[in-house]
């Protein structure tokens, strides 16, 4: 019998999720403070979002947000 590895798609689901999440509270925050955002992936594979003058996290930037 061959068995094949575990589907991975719940996995890429629920980070797609957390991605879909923080742009959804990133672009609220924009929307209420005027300001740009960049949406942040951390090393550890989890997301954030900061505002672009104060970033202080490292990690990849994957999206700017827009406060229009």
């Amino acid at each position: 019998m061959n068995a094949k590895a575990p589907c991975n798609c719940s996995s890429q689901n629920k980070a797609m999720a957390n991605r879909e999440n923080m742009r959804r509270l990133a672009s609220k925050a924009a929307r209420m403070d005027q300001r740009i955002y960049v949406i942040i992936r951390k090393h550890d594979d989890t997301y954030t979002f900061e505002p672009i003058d104060a970033i202080g996290t490292n990690g990849d930037i994957i999206e700017y947000v827009h406060y229009l």
